[in-house]
C-alpha cells in the first residue's frame, strides 16, 4: 500500500486501524512498518479527531418536529375540497399584476364582445350567402351587377 492508498484510507474510516476492513487493515499495518512517515500521518490525524471530538453537538428537541408536523396538519385541513368558480382563479392569475382591476374588467368585457360579434357576424354572413344568390346582392357605386355563372 502506498502513502495516497494509505491517506484515502485514513480519511475513509478515522485514525484507528483496528476499525478497517479486514484486508485494508492487514495491507495498512504492514505499510505502517515499512514506512515511518504514516504513524506521523496517523498521530494527526487522531489529534484532528480528538479536536471533533471536544466539539459539542447539541440534540435537537423533539418539540421541534412535533410543532412541524402539526403546523403541517392545520394547513392540511385548511385546503378546501370545494371548488372555485372560474373568477377566483382569475383573480389568483392576476393579483400578482400590478394593473387595475377595471383594466382587466374592461379588458375581460372587450375581448368577449369582440368574441361574440365575430361569431355572430360569421353566422350571419354565412346564412345570408345560403339563402341569396350572390350576383344579386353585388353592388357597385350603385348599380347592381348581374354575375352569370
Amino acid at each position: 500500500m502506498n502513502k495516497n492508498e494509505f491517506v484515502r484510507y485514513l480519511e475513509l474510516y478515522g485514525s484507528d486501524v483496528s476499525r478497517w476492513p479486514g484486508e485494508v487493515q492487514i495491507h495498512a499495518n504492514a505499510a505502517i512498518e515499512k514506512q515511518p512517515e504514516l504513524v506521523e500521518l496517523l498521530k494527526q490525524e487522531r489529534d484532528f479527531e480528538s479536536i471533533l471530538d471536544l466539539r459539542k453537538v447539541e440534540n435537537h428537541s423533539t418539540d421541534f418536529q412535533n410543532r412541524i408536523i402539526s403546523t403541517a396538519a392545520k394547513r392540511d385541513s385548511q385546503i378546501s375540497t370545494k371548488r372555485k368558480p372560474l373568477w377566483s382563479y382569475l383573480n389568483e392569475g392576476f393579483s400578482c399584476l400590478k394593473i387595475p382591476k377595471p383594466v382587466i374588467s374592461l379588458g375581460i368585457i372587450l375581448i368577449i364582445g369582440i368574441t361574440i360579434g365575430y361569431l355572430i357576424d360569421n353566422s350571419q354572413i354565412s346564412k345570408f350567402r345560403n339563402e341569396s344568390d350572390i350576383g344579386v346582392i353585388a353592388l357597385y357605386e350603385g348599380e347592381i351587377y348581374d354575375f352569370e355563372y
